[in-house]
């Protein structure tokens, strides 16, 4: 089971001046889950995860391209057993201010057998914000546009 939690399913990134529109440097969205699992052996799940992410480049914007920080976080229960941070560069396109890209296909090994798919393992994926970026997701949540596999 994938899970993207609303409040890191956006990701805002302001100029540290302020955060009205005109501060605003890229927003990111994400808005679909991609992925699939399979067998990677008898004791092994692989599964496979991509996001698709609406970019859009905000009047402060001062540069060509943008890493955007994400992350898969895997949980058994309710602890985290392992989490990954990646990182989505994109280039701005000169005649776009919102355009969609996907991230590369990230390939992720859980020490389990393919059978128990059911289990309480589960993963959560998200942009992985700062303290300042979460506290504004939380403050100004809306639903999220993401659509999981």
């Amino acid at each position: 089971m994938t899970h993207i939690p609303s409040e890191a399913a956006d990701y805002y990134l302001y100029n540290g001046k302020g955060t009205s529109f005109g501060d605003l440097i890229a927003r990111a969205s994400i808005v679909k889950l991609e992925g699939e699992c399979s067998a990677g052996g008898p004791k092994d799940l692989k599964t496979r995860v991509a996001l698709h992410i609406t970019v859009e480049r905000g009047p402060a914007s001062t540069t060509e391209t943008l890493n955007i920080p994400w992350f898969i976080a895997v949980l058994h229960g309710d602890r985290i057993v392992n989490k990954h941070i990646f990182r989505h560069t994109v280039t701005f396109p000169a005649n776009l201010a919102t355009f969609d890209t996907i991230s590369k296909i990230i390939t992720i090994d859980l020490p389990i057998p393919p059978r128990n798919v059911d289990s309480d393992y589960r993963f959560e994926v998200g942009f992985q914000l700062s303290p300042h970026q979460l506290e504004y997701n939380q403050l100004h949540l809306k639903h999220a546009t993401y659509q999981a596999y």
